[in-house]
């Protein structure tokens, strides 16, 4: 005797529209994922426990060289071989641990190898049984390459960085030595030039006497050029000492070491609401005094000197500015005038041996600015340069 199983009832219309809405949904959502994956830049692709491919997006198509017809349901390492351990070895496996972004050199079925970036996982049915594993990854081959460049550049970068510090290091102490070992030679010519002056003055004749005074002159430049040559090659020589130094601190430090020039030439000088910077103290203190001192020396005949030291703030870096109503500076020189001994004008006409904005120069640089001349609405000159934020820097 058998027992009747009832049937099961039927379902209601409602359960019926409600199953169909679902199956719907989830197929939108099916689509709507495949859509997702299709548009993405990554690889994506997926096996089955026996390292079947189950899908295969338009990014592995191009990764790979093979379209999804073809891949799917073919075996993974039929389409792509692995140079290292592969994602079948790791399904195998089935340690989660070892399923971490990791690089790997693939090799597609017509040879062409690339370097991906890959981050593999496993893959669970809802009921959390394992199915198989998908892989993400992205060739970087190009990122490899421009890392290569880069760090190429940078071993290029370095070796001539330390070659140029070498040089300079080897220059200065040249010019340090030289300019030493000169001053003691030069010292006795002159002194022996003074001696033939004092002793034979008007003995001679007249010719000898001129020619005397040309050799005396003569080693009193040079006596300038060498201390203005040692100046230079310490103007940046060591480590700068870096800490923020109010800048109206150092005109003010400026305007009372020149205060006897100033006075007598009934000179003007403005500031105003100058920043704090990062540099070194007596180094700027040298910048500043020189261009100021060259704002008096450079003044228009018959007028008092009207100097004005401003600055702006340019994001990263402050420019400061020197201007003043002198004589200025002509374009074809601006460029010049910050060479070592380069000179405008005469030694009748004014004074000095042209290495003050070199020197100037060589400080701003060292500090990571720069520097230039400009005009201004008074006619004279306006030398600019520029000093990074909150940037320390070895000279």
């Amino acid at each position: 005797m058998t027992k009747d199983i009832p049937a099961s009832p039927a379902p209601s219309d409602g359960e019926a529209h409600r199953g169909l809405l679902s199956a719907v949904q989830v197929g939108v959502h099916r689509d709507l994922l495949e859509a997702i994956i299709d548009s993405t830049d990554d690889a994506v692709l997926s096996i089955d426990l026996e390292g079947r491919i189950t899908s295969w997006n338009k990014a592995a198509e191009i990764l790979y060289g093979t379209s999804a017809e073809d891949a799917i349901g073919a075996m993974l390492h039929e389409i792509i071989h692995a140079n290292s351990i592969g994602l079948y070895d790791l399904l195998q496996g089935r340690d989660e641990r070892t399923f971490a972004r990791r690089e790997i050199v693939r090799t597609r079925v017509d040879g062409i190898r690339s370097i991906v970036e890959e981050t593999p996982s496993l893959l669970h049915d809802r009921s959390g049984e394992l199915v198989g594993a998908v892989s993400i990854s992205h060739d970087i081959r190009t990122r490899r390459s421009l890392e290569r460049d880069l760090a190429e550049t940078r071993r290029e970068l370095e070796l001539r960085n330390h070659r140029l510090e070498r040089s300079n290091s080897e220059l200065e102490q040249f010019a340090y030595v030289a300019s030493h070992d000169l001053s003691e030679p030069l010292r006795a010519v002159a002194g022996m030039v003074e001696l033939l002056r004092r002793r034979y003055a008007e003995q001679l004749g007249d010719d000898a006497d001129e020619f005397i005074n040309f050799a005396i002159d003569g080693c009193v430049r040079m006596r300038s050029m060498i201390d203005d040559l040692l100046a230079y090659s310490r103007s940046t020589s060591g480590e700068l000492t870096l800490s923020p130094v109010p800048l109206g601190d150092i005109v003010a430090d400026v305007i009372s070491a020149l205060s006897v020039e100033i006075q007598e030439l009934g000179a003007v000088l403005y500031y105003d609401n100058l920043p704090a910077v990062d540099v070194d103290r007596i180094k700027m203190h040298q910048v500043l005094q020189n261009l100021i001192s060259n704002s008096l020396k450079f003044r228009r005949p018959d007028t008092s000197p009207r100097i004005r030291v401003a600055s702006e703030d340019q994001g990263a870096y402050w420019r400061i500015e020197v201007s003043d109503g002198g004589i200025g500076i002509g374009e074809a020189y601006r460029k010049r005038v910050f060479e070592m001994f380069e000179r405008l004008h005469t030694r009748e006409e004014y004074s000095g041996t042209g290495i003050g904005l070199a020197i100037v120069s060589r400080i701003i640089n060292a500090h990571g600015g720069e520097i230039g001349v400009a005009d201004n609405s008074a006619g004279g000159t306006t030398i600019w340069f520029t000093i990074p934020k909150g940037m320390a820097v070895a000279a």
